[in-house]
Formats: C-alpha cells, structure tokens, sequence
C-alpha cells in the first residue's frame, strides 16, 4: 500500500504535516483540486507505471493508484479510510491516527499549514527556496530539501494551492502532477459505490 515511499523520500510534506491531528484538514486546498501524478526515471516517465489519479473534496481525499483506491476522510481524532478493490468490487475499513506512517502514504500532495520553512525546521531538514517555476501551467515554489537521512532533492509546491505538484531526488526520481484541475470532483468520487461489499473492518 506504500508504493510512494521509495521515489518521495526526499518529499517531506506529508511528513511534516502530520505533527498535529488538525493541520491534516487544515492543509487540504482551499479550493478543490484534481490531477494525475506521474513517476519518473532521469525526469521521463516510468515505462510501464500508470498514474495515480488524486482528487480533494473539503475533508476529503481520493487516490487512484490503479489497482487500488483509497479514499480518505478526514473525521476528527482519525481519519477513516476505505480501500476499494475494483477487481471484485470489494472494500475495506480502517481508521488511521493522523501520525500513521500508512495515512502520510495516502496525503502525500498535501503541503504543510504552517509553511515548508517551518515544518522542515521541525523535522530537523535543512530546505532553501530557489525561485519559482511553472509545473503543468502552474506557477510553483522550488525548494531543495537537505534531509540527512534520506539524502538531497527537490519539491514543487503550488504557490496558490499549496500542494505538491513535483517531487525529485538527487538522480532525478520522483513524480510530477500532470493535468491538474480546479473544478470540483463529484461528491459520489469521495463515497463507497453501492455495489461494492464490505470485506474487512467495520461498517461506517
């Protein structure tokens, strides 16, 4: 279920954002957001890899990662996630504490509330602003990240959003948001279909 961890390494928004349970709600985009994340090898997309399709609602969170999807909602004192199973039409329940390393995995494009200056000081990451570009039409902050434990890189973060929009490691690894939109997803994306059974965890 991790399948992000190896290529955002040096992406420490997630991370970050986690150190309280309400900076999760609060880090979600004030306006609602969607978009395709790409991996990438040496900046080219990874043969093979198809992209992980993310949508937010107010206090909520989509995933599509393609064999999976995992919808988040944020609920006060944990999140509670469904996993659903496209292949048989199956889902799962559980209910995640907002410093779960599973739940970071999930809300990965969510930037810190209080600034990436601020969150990188508090986990002990050195990160430097070095101008501002544009990512798939969006006009995005740079930031080098120095993180003693996982090594150097680089992150994109939406200068209006404020989410991640490109993540990159020393060699160039990572993801990239591709065909991002503004237009609000419908409420149905964020809700279990009625056809599917619920195959572990409680019903909600």
């Amino acid at each position: 279920m991790r399948v992000l961890q190896s290529c955002m390494a040096v992406a420490i928004v997630a991370t970050a954002a986690s150190t309280a349970a309400q900076n999760w709600e609060q880090s979600l985009p004030k306006k609602p957001f969607s978009a395709e994340y790409v991996m990438t090898v040496g900046g080219k997309p990874m043969p093979g890899m198809p992209p992980m399709k993310v949508a937010t609602s107010e206090r909520a969170v989509r995933v599509d990662f393609g064999s999976h999807v995992a919808i988040v909602q944020l609920r006060p004192g944990a999140a509670q996630v469904s996993t659903l199973m496209p292949a048989d039409k199956t889902y799962t329940n559980q209910s995640l504490p907002y410093d779960s390393e599973d739940l970071e995995a999930y809300l990965f494009m969510l930037a810190p509330p209080d600034g990436y200056e601020a969150a990188c000081e508090q986990e002990g990451i050195v990160c430097e602003k070095v101008g501002v570009e544009e990512v798939d039409g969006r006009r995005a902050d740079r930031w080098r990240v120095e993180d003693p434990a996982e090594g150097t890189g680089e992150s994109w973060i939406d200068s209006e959003l404020r989410i991640l929009l490109k993540a990159t490691d020393a060699e160039g690894n990572g993801m990239e948001a591709r065909n991002i939109s503004i237009a609000a997803s419908p409420p149905s994306l964020f809700e279990v279909p009625g056809d599917y059974t619920l195959a572990g965890g409680e019903a909600w």
